[in-house]
């Protein structure tokens, strides 16, 4: 049996539907803005590696089961799960955008204190990775190519129609925050985000954010480690090839 596990909001139901219309011979597109989570799935099952629970208690962990061939999907770019994490999961299931701007920093750095500083997540989900989610974005004829090699070296019947899989990835990319939007954009709230992280992280000294502040506030407070929040966050950044 195969199992294909990966990374929560990092694309997993839109690759599971993706696999479907190839199965299915059937190559409309989705309506979809953001999420592909209530879309037909593959008959591929598609998996998490671990859940937690509570996200206060991100020692407790459940591990889901293994399957005889396990084929990872996920990218080595923490700052790219942050995104999909923050677009995808808390801005859709997490009320982030009714927050308030100091309450969404937080939650937005909670999230990147875990991509970022995890050693579990990234032992998971940053290795080993056989169908890798950046070339999505950087090469998708390559990306094409080893989907549907992989596709071939499984027992389903499918239509390994090239063209539908690079219409399919270049509708999924607009569904995605691209990360140029929001690397070293201090009018970003998922850049502050990840920051005010790195701040945390690596023991850097700022004021305190009170409740009343904008979002011009928060960046006036994490500027001053600037330099610092580019050169950690860059290499964990992959960028969207120019098209």
């Amino acid at each position: 049996m195969i199992k294909v596990f990966y990374p929560r909001g990092g694309g997993g139901n839109w690759l599971s539907n993706l696999i479907w219309h190839l199965e299915k011979a059937n190559y409309t597109l989705p309506n979809i803005t953001t999420v592909f989570d209530n879309e037909p799935k593959s008959s591929i099952p598609f998996s998490h590696k671990f859940e937690i629970p509570d996200s206060s208690q991100s020692n407790q962990i459940v591990e889901y089961p293994l399957a005889e061939r396990n084929v990872l999907f996920s990218c080595q770019y923490l700052f790219n799960h942050y995104l999909n994490n923050a677009i995808k999961v808390k801005s859709q299931f997490h009320n982030l955008d009714h927050l308030t701007p100091q309450q969404k920093l937080f939650e937005l750095s909670n999230g990147a204190k875990y991509y970022f500083g995890n050693a579990h997540y990234a032992e998971h989900y940053c290795r080993n990775i056989d169908l890798d989610y950046a070339l999505i974005f950087q090469n998708s004829a390559q990306f094409a190519d080893v989907l549907l090699d992989f596709l071939s070296s499984t027992n389903i019947k499918y239509t390994a129609n090239k063209d539908y899989v690079l219409t399919s990835m270049a509708y999924y990319t607009t569904t995605c925050a691209n990360p140029n939007m929001h690397f070293d954009n201090w009018d970003s709230m998922l850049w502050l985000g990840a920051c005010h992280a790195i701040t945390i992280l690596d023991q850097l000294p700022i004021k305190i954010v009170p409740q009343t502040a904008d979002i011009s506030t928060i960046a006036q407070i994490l500027q001053p480690h600037a330099d610092h929040c580019r050169q950690r966050i860059a290499p964990m950044t992959f960028e969207w090839a120019q098209k």
